[in-house]
């Protein structure tokens, strides 16, 4: 009988262990956003998002992008040929349009 409580208790063990990496994972899993192809995770600071990346960002498509970013309400920075849109300026995007007039 002894011999029996033993092994629950080791059993038991390797559980609690088995749940902490397994909480660990969901954790991570949480913090990992994926947008197309690319991951990122949403601690990184200043953010640059691509024209594709931002369109899915704000559900809309890439041509109102395009079309936010002419009218200057929604900045955006080129590098190289690219346009690029920091997290910063899209969270500032959705505040003018969450901000009562």
């Amino acid at each position: 009988m002894a011999e029996i409580h033993i092994q629950l208790l080791a059993l038991r063990k390797e559980l609690v262990a088995m749940t902490a990496v397994v909480d660990r994972m969901i954790d991570d899993a949480r913090r990992v956003q994926t947008v197309g192809s690319t991951e990122r995770r949403h601690e990184e600071p200043h953010q640059i998002n691509t024209i594709v990346e931002t369109a899915t960002r704000l559900r809309v498509s890439r041509t109102t992008v395009y079309e936010l970013i002419r009218s200057g309400d929604l900045k955006s920075i080129r590098i190289g040929g690219r346009r690029m849109i920091t997290d910063s300026q899209i969270n500032k995007y959705i505040e003018q349009l969450t901000t009562p007039s």
